[in-house]
């Protein structure tokens, strides 16, 4: 019917236009389904000529979960803005009518219609108009929608099934639309296991089998499609490269990045390096060795680390040397080119590192890696890790037909006999007697092409040279990588500036833990005894750690009294990364406090910044200056230390 002369809105209802009037003007008052966490929205599933419902929700989220009403609905037009007189939402000859045209107001409102999907395809044959949805926003009720559906839902094709699906369990089923707020759920919930969020989702929704076909998920694939989706909105994001440069910058950590054509950030502690300095080209030790490990997956990007092996200390069977980690690359892609720009940080930060003499690398059988080291560090020797060369031996065997376990075992005692063998000639020479007399013709060709041209520098008789005593292997730099795991809990989502946070906070972990085992004050990692001489808990460490308890704790409590607020103020909520930058600029000592200025100050790196008090600021904190000096130099007397300390 025509409203009123008003042509191009064209509603056909079961209820009064009276009805439709008093929507229009006060939607509050009108029945309507509410939209809530439990009970989104009563679903029509009957035939029916004209049914209609007005839709209201209070949060944002649940604003688009009309259309999740278990039918295949497809837009049909795009969305048309509208403007009624005011007076024709009443009977001509009403007094609201009169009075409507006096005061010569008008609604507005937008209107959207939608056709129904029988089949798959684009084609016109796959739509129907025979059932219709139309939805009506008005201006003045944002939150509120009237959705009328007309004609009859016979025609609906209860087997159309969605048209990307492919598999059975999926074309033999109907196909219905999951509600936009479940979706969201899913995606606020990124962290999550897949399977619990399903779980719970389909727990809350009750026992309804029509609630539980839209209002819950399809099944766990679907979470894991949006947990996917709304990790990758923040996925190395411009926001997340701005936070890692600045907790870079902070933290000392990184060295060098780039953003185009690939994202890399390459990070490494300045006193890490030292530490590894310190071992290069000396006479007394082992050779030290360097580990890449293949990549680490953090889910939005990759870590690989280069570590090695502090030789300072006793490599004992029960209890090993420590693995250091000396820089870590984070990066988008897994190409070559990323891990030599790795490589070419650590070359430029650690010149000598290029021609070391006490240097070997072990590494797996990622090539990437592998051509990186060639290219970068083509003078420092390289050995493949046994064990992953054991792997690729054992799998070759299997494709040639030999899989039983005693046969298997043959070939590996063989292996590891030709590593320990007393030089290069006499490996050669067994090398050539079991091709002749005991392997099978392809596995000789196989282990000639693809093993034997790394043996010359995985044997134990090439080891020696380094005052290496057993074969290599990247078990070290997987221990290594197994902190990561701890250290960052969650399998995806952690940011980049989180990772170059967490990583930092690692490594100053691990220089402490070294220095207090040179010191022997803790630790279980053994000091060689030649060197214990030059590590002793000297007067110098005692003056340092000399520290007047009373005098300190007594000027902690003036300085809370002097900087405490005098008024109400609003409480800020840290973020994580943001609390641990702030963390790291206390514990180093890089802010400090100049009353008499009435600002900040902070150091990063060489260059200093000044934070002024404001207006505002003052009367917040509203200081006691007197108060504030006095606790600063009752912590000054505290902390100086006894004796002459190097700082």
């Amino acid at each position: 019917m025509t409203i009123y002369g008003i042509s191009c809105w064209m509603i056909v209802t079961k209820g009064t236009q009276d009805d439709l009037g008093e929507y229009w003007l006060m939607p509050h008052k009108f029945s309507y389904q509410t939209m809530a966490s439990t009970c989104h929205f009563s679903y029509v599933l009957m035939a029916t000529t004209c049914t209609k419902f007005i839709v209201s929700w209070d949060e944002d989220k649940f604003q688009d979960d009309w259309k999740g009403d278990g039918y295949a609905f497809r837009q049909q037009m795009k969305i048309t803005e509208h403007t009624l007189p005011r007076k024709f939402l009443f009977p001509k000859d009403s007094d609201d009518y009169l009075k409507a045209d006096t005061e010569n107001r008008t609604v507005s409102f937008s209107r959207v219609n939608y056709k129904l999907r029988i089949n798959c395809g684009e084609v016109s044959e796959s739509f129907t108009t025979k059932f219709i949805k139309k939805a009506f926003r008005h201006h003045d009720y944002p939150n509120h929608v009237l959705v009328i559906y007309e004609g009859d839902e016979r025609v609906i094709n209860p087997q159309y099934s969605h048209g990307n699906a492919k598999r059975r369990e999926k074309i033999e089923k109907p196909f219905y639309k999951t509600t936009p707020s479940v979706l969201k759920t899913a995606k606020e919930r990124k962290e999550d296991q897949p399977a619990e969020v399903y779980g719970d989702i389909i727990e809350n929704v009750g026992q309804n089998m029509k609630k539980q076909a839209v209002q819950a998920l399809r099944d766990i694939k679907q979470i894991k499609n949006a947990q996917s989706a709304a990790r990758k909105v923040s996925k190395m994001s411009q926001d997340a490269q701005y936070n890692a440069y600045e907790v870079g910058i902070e933290t000392g950590f990184m060295r060098k990045f780039e953003l185009f054509p690939e994202i890399n950030f390459a990070c490494m502690h300045f006193d890490m390096a030292d530490e590894f300095l310190r071992l290069l080209n000396r006479t007394d030790l082992p050779a030290v060795i360097m580990e890449v490990d293949t990549t680490f997956d953090m889910g939005n990007f990759y870590v690989t680390w280069v570590t090695f092996r502090h030789v300072e200390f006793e490599d004992l069977p029960d209890n090993p040397m420590p693995t250091m980690g000396l820089a870590c690359l984070i990066y988008s892609r897994k190409t070559q080119s990323c891990h030599e720009y790795l490589l070419n940080m650590i070359k430029d930060e650690i010149p000598a590192l290029a021609t070391a003499k006490n240097v070997k690398f072990c590494t797996d059988e990622e090539r990437a890696i592998v051509n990186a080291i060639h290219k970068v560090f083509p003078d420092l020797p390289h050995a493949r890790c046994h064990i992953h060369v054991w792997k690729n031996i054992k799998k070759k065997l299997k494709d040639l037909g030999i899989s039983q376990k005693s046969e298997v075992a043959k070939y590996r005692k063989q292996f590891y006999e030709l590593l320990h063998l007393e030089s290069y000639q006499a490996y050669c020479a067994t090398k050539n007697t079991l091709q002749q007399h005991v392997w099978i013709k392809e596995f000789s060709v196989y282990f000639e092409q693809h093993i034997h041209p790394d043996m010359k520098d995985m044997g134990v008789w090439a080891l020696a040279l380094y005052g290496v005593k057993n074969i290599l292997s990247t078990n070290r730099a997987e221990s290594f990588n197994s902190l990561l795991k701890r250290r960052f809990q969650k399998k995806r989502g952690y940011g980049e500036d989180e990772i170059i946070a967490g990583s930092s906070e690692i490594v100053r972990r691990r220089l402490a833990r070294v220095r207090r085992a040179k010191l022997a004050v803790g630790e279980s990692w053994l000091l060689r005894e030649h060197l214990q001489q030059f590590y002793p808990l000297g007067a110098d460490e005692e003056a340092i750690l000399d520290l007047d308890i009373d005098l300190l704790q007594q000027g902690k409590d003036l300085l809370e009294v002097a900087t405490a607020p005098k008024g109400t103020s609003k409480k800020y909520e840290l973020s994580t990364t943001v609390l641990q930058r702030a963390q790291l600029v206390i514990l180093e000592n890089r802010i400090s406090l100049v009353p008499q200025q009435k600002c900040f100050t902070s150091t990063n790196g060489e260059k200093q910044q000044f934070y002024p008090l404001g207006a505002d600021e003052e009367a917040i904190l509203d200081l006691d200056i007197d108060l504030l000096q006095q606790g600063k130099d009752l912590l000054e007397v505290a902390t100086a230390p006894k004796g002459t300390s190097k700082k």
